[in-house]
């Protein structure tokens, strides 16, 4: 069996000569440039955010809504809320590499399902007295939805890729295969 070669564009590991808070800063910053500018899905988190606060407001303000539509927007939101800080708190580099993926994956998935369900629910159902400004909230909760799904996929392809997220690289699966077939 051989060993495992490490890629040379492994990220910088956490400095040695700095131990406590020092550390946990630079973990934080870590996390944060992982979560924010590698693979782009807190950016996705922050602009649901938005969306979701401004259709929770804008439902509000047509008073049109079911009663479950503005629970599920705040609870989406609230949920979406919790992943960004506890990405920014690097709470992930402290969790099982497998468990968190998964968790926040599963988080959009739900939420895609759910929103989706409102937004389309909304377009059946709609109020007695129409506005314009119910179809535009029901627009911004497809969105959402959407975008959701497409953080679903950009972690997908990064959660798939773990080869090259981890920066080992194996030898050639082929060659291995032959030598414990010869033994």
């Amino acid at each position: 069996m051989s060993t495992p070669e490490i890629n040379a564009s492994e990220p910088p590991s956490a400095p040695t000569h700095k131990v406590g808070f020092a550390k946990y800063r630079w973990e934080c910053k870590q996390s944060s440039y992982n979560y924010f500018i590698k693979t782009g899905s807190g950016d996705l988190k922050v602009l649901s955010v938005i969306l979701l606060i401004v259709s929770f407001i804008l439902m509000k303000e047509t008073q049109t809504a079911n009663v479950f539509v503005p629970v599920v927007l705040m609870i989406e939101s609230f949920l979406f809320f919790f992943f960004i800080f506890a990405n920014v708190l690097a709470f992930p580099r402290y969790l099982t590499k497998l468990i968190w993926p998964i968790f926040d994956m599963l988080n959009d998935f739900f939420a895609f399902i759910y929103l989706a369900y409102v937004g389309f629910y909304s377009i059946i159902y709609p109020p007695a007295t129409l506005e314009k400004l119910y179809w535009q909230v029901v627009g911004l909760i497809l969105s959402v939805a959407f975008l959701s799904i497409l953080d679903v996929i950009l972690q997908g392809r990064h959660f798939l890729d773990w080869r090259t997220k981890t920066g080992i690289k194996y030898k050639s699966d082929s060659a291995t295969r032959s030598k414990s077939l010869d033994t």
